[in-house]
């Protein structure tokens, strides 16, 4: 299992397909996405 962390800026299709593909291999996937003020 790999030892590493990723972090994916971005919660749309792609950054959701990337991070699901990564937790799938076992990388710990942080997603995050920007909101509004």
């Amino acid at each position: 299992m790999p030892n590493s962390n990723i972090m994916i800026i971005g919660a749309g299709i792609s950054g959701i397909e990337a991070g699901l593909t990564l937790a799938e291999q076992g990388y710990k996937v942080i997603l995050v996405e920007r909101t509004s003020s």
